[in-house]
């Protein structure tokens, strides 16, 4: 059988009887803590028992970093949200702050966002509540505002002393993590600006006009907590009397968002951090390998580890989680936010639209502190240039960020060139939505008929990794959440190149699969060499040598 994004497919034998492909390790994993060996990993050179060494003209870039300066440092980007909240807060005194409508999840809707994510592709973290509440000021007297504001559209509307207009709604989702507002025909005028923000300081906006994208439809980013209000300030009566929108849904992230972030600890609120289970409070396979302890003594690691993003994203009436890298070009500077994941956590722009890319999401040392998303940076929203499903590419979405991560970003280096059996294939990527762990296998090629193979994913398309048989041989493993994220060759200084992304795991009923096995469970990524073609125009320039194009 094929278990991929909700669905069962039957599938034809290819080397063992009716192998199944489980997405980013699907299925029944084991549970228990993620610690880090106890004694310090192997340095990755020695992994490298097979001669991995590009040719000088192998099809292959280094990695680079995001251009300086690019992305502010965390710092400023804090001071500026401070002030924002500072001045919400001082504007808002004009109205009587509006008592936050509670809105309820289903049963069902509950359970499908609070149980055990590691059966699923993709977990799903969050369902959205419709809400369709249409706010438009045309037929507000703004000349008869009583002292507190006047309720107007699902809110208070108000004048501060300074005569800055005022409209605020407060929208709250009992037993929320976060919350994302969805709006849709938004048209404010000039001299508007609208806001989303929580009583914690954590602030997102001006958004003004038609929104990121000017086309008036966006969901914003996240806002953790349970409550969320939404601020609008006009400078002037007609510029109010012209703008409008509709606050459509809104997001609820739910329980499984708890581990990353029982609210905002660290950088909007003081508080005792949550009794941890597994891993940093997320259960994941209790082989996996905690990523720091791993870049702690490989330097190979610590730059690619930079490169590495948590993805939130909402597709249709709901959010999902992946995991995914930025790549770097050949050529011309300044470096471009392009960025891999896979086709089977999303493939539309609406979805890239929605997304919340998380980096350097790890623990603070090899048995340090956990993380917390608000405190992360992060790049919100993305332009999808190109993607290729299971079915005749190689399960890839290519994307444009909207920039780079406060403080910079490593971009990967990679290679479209073939590589050796044996060679070292290893990942890193957030398994269940966790902290960043590591793995890695051994390249299996077609030869290998031990290995459990899938006929709808075929070489060359696909690469697989596995068949261990010693301990030596592997490390770590995948599950749901880690789908996307890169696969990385080892080569023999060291270094590391992106040579694909997470499709899944490939294993032979009867099940459940266990992803700690490298003999019964085969990683299978989405090869670059085959996605090359498509991504080429941006990643690689080419060059003309006596009128002729070449490489």
């Amino acid at each position: 059988m094929i278990h991929r994004c909700r669905r069962l497919f039957v599938a034809a034998l290819v080397t063992l009887a009716s192998p199944v492909v489980a997405l980013a390790a699907g299925g029944v994993l084991p549970t228990g803590p993620a610690a880090c060996p106890a004694a310090p990993p192997p340095r990755l050179a020695s992994l490298a028992s097979t001669t991995t060494t590009l040719s000088p003209d192998a099809l292959a870039i280094d990695g680079a970093a995001s251009p300086p300066g690019a992305a502010e440092e965390e710092a400023v980007t804090q001071a500026r949200e401070r002030a924002a909240f500072d001045r919400i807060l001082g504007e808002r005194s004009a109205v009587a702050v509006p008592a936050a409508p509670v809105l309820a999840l289903s049963p069902q809707q509950k359970a499908e966002i609070e149980g055990d994510m590691q059966h699923e592709t993709r977990p799903k973290v969050g369902t959205a509540l419709a809400l369709d509440q249409v706010v438009e000021f045309s037929a507000v007297d703004i000349s008869r505002l009583p002292s507190g504001g006047l309720a107007s559209q699902g809110g208070i509307v108000g004048r501060t002393d300074q005569g800055i207009l005022v409209w605020e709604t407060a929208l709250a989702s009992d037993g929320a993590r976060a919350l994302r507002v969805e709006f849709t025909g938004l048209a404010l005028a000039a001299g508007v600006d609208l806001y989303v923000y929580n009583e914690d300081g954590q602030v997102w906006g001006p958004f003004t006009r038609g929104g990121p994208d000017g086309s008036g439809a966006f969901w914003s980013p996240s806002v953790f907590g349970d409550t969320l209000r939404v601020h609008l300030r006009a400078q002037t009566p007609a510029a109010l009397a012209a703008s409008r929108f509709t606050i459509a849904r809104v997001m609820h992230l739910g329980a499984r968002v708890g581990p990353l972030q029982d609210r905002i600890r660290e950088r909007y609120a003081v508080g005792p951090s949550p009794s941890d289970t597994g891993f940093c409070g997320v259960q994941v396979p209790d082989c996996a390998q905690n990523a720091v302890c791993w870049i702690d003594t490989n330097a190979g690691l610590a730059g690619p580890s930079n490169a590495i993003a948590h993805l939130q994203f909402v597709e249709g009436g709901s959010s999902y989680i992946c995991t995914g890298a930025y790549l770097a070009q050949s050529g011309g500077t300044p470096q471009q936010p392009y960025f891999m994941t896979a086709n089977h956590c999303f493939s539309t722009q609406a979805s890239a639209s929605s997304l919340e890319a998380f980096f350097k999401y790890r623990t603070s040392a090899c048995n340090g502190t956990c993380p917390t998303l608000g405190s992360l940076p992060r790049v919100n929203g993305a332009t999808l240039i190109a993607t290729g499903a299971t079915s005749d590419s190689t399960d890839f979405t290519f994307l444009r960020l909207s920039g780079f991560p406060a403080g910079g970003a490593t971009l990967l280096g990679w290679t479209a060139d073939p590589f050796p059996e044996g060679a070292s294939v290893m990942h890193m990527g957030h398994p269940a939505g966790s902290p960043l762990v590591f793995s890695y296998r051994r390249a299996r090629f077609g030869s290998n008929s031990g290995l459990p193979h899938a006929s709808d994913l075929p070489e060359p398309r696909f690469l697989y990794s596995g068949l261990a048989s010693s301990s030596e041989d592997w490390a770590g493993a995948t599950a749901g959440g880690s789908s996307g994220g890169p696969a990385l060759l080892l080569l023999n200084d060291g270094s590391v190149r992106f040579v694909g992304q997470l499709t899944g795991a490939a294993y032979s009923p009867p099940g459940p699969p266990n992803p700690c096995d490298p003999n019964g469970v085969a990683t299978v990524d989405g090869a670059f060499s085959r996605t090359y073609p498509r991504v080429s125009r941006y990643l690689y320039d080419r060059v003309f040598t006596s009128g002729f194009e070449g490489q």
